[in-house]
């Protein structure tokens, strides 16, 4: 039997969802402070790429050993280390602020030891939300998780950062600790999972493991389309991410104050996104879902490359998040849906991989194609990044289409060749 019958108390999923809000609370300042920090020390959008690059170099260079780790992980016992290590790190950077002692360097540095950490994190966090519902409850409690995290990683966290920045540049970052600090605490709520908790004596080696993880997600036509999806969308918001700052500060011509509010419409997107998927899926379907997502992507981007009004940029934003939502719940929820338990760490890695390791790429080729588009115009340069993203997005819609084809869609192996995969002592 490849899926354990369901023993946690629910309540696991409460503890778990305060967890992410209050870590993602962390993560929205984080997502305004970082940048902001940045561009404090330089205005050159290639080493301001550069930051946002380290920050996802180690889902590139990890994500597949951490997968295997985590399938034979206490999946508590890493959320809850993720978290107090994380509040280290902040700590540790706001004290080299107030030293007066940050580089670009150190920043990079700093950012490729958070996103090994929150590349744990994560992968721990997915992996346990089959433990704590059953299979026909997915949809619905990864739409609350998402919630969580939109709300505070979208809106209260960006907000907030973008006033405690106002007040001085460490002061994010203390409250970044103090805020996943929090969040260990109701990490340790979450009842014992006993499919996590109690592991063989003795396992097969490392190498094997990944190899049968490997070979499921290659020969699962739907999870493979879906993850090399995952790496093209990736690529484009790192893109987009690479002169982001940029952009607002000279094109919308935004403050660190304003910048924050930037993010509002998004949180306001990402819940609409999460409210209106059960009606969504109920008149489309997830495969419909998905392909009205991934055709969204590409209009938004387009308004954002040709405007200079915060209001319409703003609205693209918000439009994107939602669109983001509706992805997340229907991807995710299928790979936990018809993945074999043993192995969701694994598989979740590889879509870490995929998605995460294409950041890195797509923030270096934004950053360098807008600093060679200087020539042409300083705003014009800057919406480069943006015009790319809308073409690459476009034909990622023509080529979703023809992959997930309603019979490929439905055709997920049943549970008795799911198990085939697993290796067992």
């Amino acid at each position: 039997m490849d899926k354990p019958a369901l023993t946690v108390p629910r309540e696991g999923l409460k503890s778990l969802t305060i967890a992410t809000f209050i870590a993602s609370l962390g993560v929205g300042v984080t997502t305004v402070a970082y940048p902001w920090l940045a561009a404090s020390i330089t205005r050159s959008p290639l080493l301001l790429s550069t930051v946002s690059a380290a920050s996802q170099l180690p889902a590139f260079l990890l994500a597949l050993p951490i997968g295997v780790f985590i399938d034979r992980s206490n999946l508590k016992r890493v959320l809850y280390s993720a978290h107090l290590l994380r509040a280290v790190l902040m700590l540790s950077l706001a004290g080299l602020i107030e030293a007066h002692y940050v580089t670009i360097p150190l920043i990079c540095l700093q950012a490729m030891l958070l996103g090994v950490i929150t590349l744990m994190s994560d992968n721990a966090q997915q992996t346990i939300v089959p433990m704590l519902v059953p299979d026909a409850e997915l949809p619905r409690a990864n739409s609350r998780l998402f919630a969580a995290r939109e709300v505070t990683a979208s809106f209260v966290g960006p907000l907030a950062g973008g006033l405690l920045l106002s007040a001085a540049l460490a002061i994010p970052f203390i409250s970044d600790a103090i805020a996943f600090v929090l969040a260990g605490a109701f990490v340790t709520l979450i009842p014992a999972l006993p499919t996590a908790d109690k592991r063989p004596s003795s396992s097969p080696p490392a190498r094997a493991e990944l190899l049968a993880g490997l070979h499921y997600f290659w020969d699962h036509k739907v999870l493979r389309g879906l993850g090399l999806m995952l790496a093209g969308l990736s690529f484009t918001e790192g893109l987009m991410m690479s002169t982001l700052v940029l952009f607002a500060q000279d094109i919308l011509r935004l403050n660190s104050r304003t910048y924050g509010l930037m993010f509002l419409a998004g949180a306001v997107g990402g819940l609409i996104g999460m409210v209106i998927y059960p009606m969504a899926e109920r008149r489309l379907g997830e495969r419909r879902v998905l392909l009205v997502a991934l055709a969204g992507f590409g209009v938004s981007s387009v308004v954002v490359a040709v405007t200079s009004s915060t209001i319409l940029a703003a609205m693209a934003f918000a439009a994107s998040i939602a669109l983001i939502a509706l992805w997340n719940i229907v991807t995710i929820s299928y790979r936990q849906r018809v993945s074999p338990r043993p192995m969701l760490g694994r598989l979740t890695a590889i879509h870490r991989l995929l998605g995460m390791g294409a950041l890195p790429l797509g923030t270096i080729i934004g950053g360098s194609l807008a600093t060679a588009a200087a020539p042409l115009g300083h705003a014009l340069s800057l919406r480069v990044p943006f015009l790319l993203t809308a073409g690459t997005d476009g034909l990622l819609f023509i080529a979703a289409c023809c992959i997930f084809t309603p019979q490929r869609w439905e055709s997920a192996p049943a549970p008795k060749e799911r198990a085939s995969y697993v290796i067992n002592d």
